[in-house]
């Protein structure tokens, strides 16, 4: 090669450092799948998965201390990629042991390596700067996912859950990818951190500046690109009408990979979201240009039905598969609010905190349910949850506090989470031009309100009914004391939510913010 194309050491180590965390999961995850053919012991695996989870959330700390450097070629590394690199890991050390207690030695290993390759996957997505890098980290989160889906349950009902999620997770890729490829014909490029459009040529202009071609105040070409990135990651995000195989493969697969399923899509594709759209930048107006009335749209439909759907549930794991379909509609909903202005209000650092909040006690309710959970009698229906305060009262306790978690009642972090959502949509500056963004707070709120029948009923059961039938019996004691954390963290975050804070929020007007997308370039050109 010759010496002027050489890349510049000091620009690939800087890139080296930066993507450090991820790619010391990667490379873990890869011995472990190698060494793991040897060596088959759970308690080996859980105590490598957990050390190397920790070192990467270690890496990202001190990074995030030593602050952000200037904008890479293909990654962005701001305070949205920062709060997910930390949360990914972490949340990855709470669920890793609930996978391995219910797995045996034999696919320990194979487990353990595919949850590092997702948490690495999350945080790939969150630190994207370019199209390439995005489609490979979701598909890093993706492909671990069926595998484990598998693992997981390998009797008719796992094997449909798995089969399920592949062919719509597939589609949904391939949806992703059609809106892209519109993307990067209209750009001509594929960074999504493009300051200005002068990659575009003079007959994609001449396009753009045809007025028949405007619609939702962008043009044609590039609103459909919007649609289909969407509906690929709406799968993903579990959005309404996207939302059609969760129940299905929640009932299918144990509880502990429903638990990992509830967050780890979720927060990728929520994330991807924000860096297509651009959300994470400090623009003049909402979405660069683009009207925030299709979000809208999903989040309020999303929220709805998910609530209204798992009041008629009876299956237990059905009704948190809609549970967790509703609260991804209130985070979309404070990504309707539009990003942050100079007046500090935006929808992106309020969806951060709900992500995690949300990551916490969605982990820690389905820790409880693999704890209860007994092959001979399976927990299926909400009655099974009948009398267990008098069984097992730590339990019934952390499985409450998540479930009002959910709910958003006061001295819980799900209350903080709803509380900054709602004041994001009252005060978003998207609502003096769209009265539908100032009312989206009322409906979340209403919401809220129709999800606490289905939530108090199930605490109702637990503690004022007496046990009905045959009792299961309880599981290991590992999935019990990572639920009850999760419990303990939801009360005291809800008391002291500046702990979360400090890590999800989204500063404002920060220097390391991601420039303008590639989508604004486009619109700034027609100015």
């Amino acid at each position: 090669m010759p010496f002027h194309l050489m890349p510049d050491v000091t620009y690939v180590l800087s890139i080296l450092y930066r993507a450090s965390p991820e790619l010391g999961l990667m490379a873990l995850s890869c011995i472990v799948f190698l060494v793991g053919t040897f060596v088959r012991a759970k308690a080996v695996w859980m105590l490598v998965g957990c050390l190397g989870l920790a070192v990467a959330t270690l890496l990202t700390g001190i990074q995030g201390l030593a602050g952000f450097p200037a904008q890479h070629d293909f990654f962005a590394f701001d305070d949205v990629s920062t709060s997910i690199r930390l949360f990914s890991p972490l949340l990855g050390i709470v669920i890793l042991p609930v996978l391995l207690a219910d797995s045996n030695n034999e696919r320990a290993a194979d487990m353990t390596g595919c949850l590092l390759c997702a948490c690495a996957g999350v945080s790939i997505v969150a630190i994207s700067g370019d199209l390439i890098v995005l489609f490979l980290g979701l598909e890093a989160v993706s492909i671990p996912s069926y595998v484990m889906l598998y693992l997981a349950k390998a009797d008719k009902r796992g094997q449909e859950a798995a089969a399920k999620y592949f062919l719509l997770s597939v589609f949904s890729s391939a949806l992703f990818l059609f809106g892209l490829s519109y993307l990067y014909g209209l750009t001509g490029q594929t960074r999504i951190l493009a300051s200005h459009g002068d990659a575009l040529s003079p007959g994609i202009l001449e396009t753009l500046s045809d007025s028949s071609s405007q619609r939702f105040g962008a043009p044609r070409t590039l609103a459909v690109a919007l649609v289909f990135v969407m509906a690929g990651l709406g799968m993903k995000i579990t959005a309404v009408p996207f939302h059609f195989y969760a129940p299905d493969v929640y009932q299918g697969t144990s509880a502990a990979m429903a638990g990992f399923l509830s967050w780890f899509p979720k927060a990728a594709g929520l994330v991807a979201l924000v860096r297509v759209l651009g959300l994470a930048s400090v623009h003049g107006e909402p979405f660069g240009g683009m009207d925030g009335t299709l979000i809208w749209i999903l989040a309020v439909v999303t929220m709805t039905i998910g609530n209204c759907l798992a009041i008629w549930q009876g299956s237990l794991r059905r009704l948190l598969a809609y549970s967790g379909v509703a609260q991804g509609g209130y985070m979309l909903a404070s990504l309707a609010a539009g990003p942050a202005t100079h007046n500090g209000v935006g929808g992106v650092g309020p969806m951060v905190f709900y992500l995690a909040s949300y990551g916490i006690m969605s982990l820690g309710a389905f820790a409880i349910l693999a704890y209860l959970d007994d092959p001979d009698l399976p927990m299926g229906h909400s009655d099974d949850l009948a009398g267990l305060a008098y069984r097992s009262p730590c339990a019934a306790f952390s499985l409450a506090v998540c479930l009002l978690g959910f709910l958003g009642l006061p001295l819980t972090v799900g209350f903080v989470a709803k509380a900054q959502v709602i004041l994001a949509t009252i005060g978003s500056p998207a609502s003096p031009n769209s009265a539908l963004i100032g009312i989206l707070g009322l409906l979340i709120v209403v919401n809220a309100a129709v999800a606490a029948w289905y939530y108090l009923c199930l605490i109702q059961r637990m503690v004022l009914r007496l046990p009905i039938g045959p009792q299961p019996k309880l599981g290991s004691s590992i999935p019990l004391i990572s639920g009850t954390c999760c419990a303990i963290l939801t009360v005291l975050l809800g008391v002291a939510p500046g702990l979360l804070s400090q890590l999800s929020h989204v500063r404002q007007g920060s220097k390391s913010h991601a420039q303008q997308p590639a989508v604004e370039g486009i619109l700034a050109s027609r100015r």
